[in-house]
């Protein structure tokens, strides 16, 4: 919790270095390591490298826990997104059942636009 605190702070270098500290501490903990692997992957959106971190940290997650929340996709369809891999991007976001969450429906409309699916991004 005191690593997103940091992150919303804009305060990145306690950020990485709280972060860091409580994956060590617990690296098994799945939705320590996707929150974190979240905002790691938001916060480095433009770093391909660096975003990259952030995936993995996802992915792993995913791996420990097989029943994880449908969010956990939302940083992996970005990462795609902005990586131009839409088929990818695509696949990730249709996994997101949160309907009622209008992030769904951005990220949704925004990789439909990128592939100029404009009627499906409707």
């Amino acid at each position: 919790m005191l690593s997103q605190v940091y992150f919303f702070l804009h305060d990145l270098d306690a950020f990485a270095s709280q972060g860091d500290r409580a994956i060590a501490l617990n690296p098994n903990n799945a939705e320590a390591l996707a929150n974190y692997g979240t905002l790691w992957t938001y916060g480095h959106i433009t770093e391909p490298a660096q975003r990259a971190r952030g995936v993995a940290m996802m992915k792993k997650a995913m791996v420990l826990n097989p029943m994880h929340p449908t969010w956990y996709h939302f940083p992996l369809g970005w990462h795609y997104w902005v990586g131009g891999e839409y088929d990818a991007a695509l696949a990730e976001a249709k996994k997101i059942d949160m309907p009622g969450l209008y992030q769904t429906h951005v990220i949704l409309a925004t990789v439909y636009g990128a592939m100029d699916r404009k009627e499906e991004g409707r």
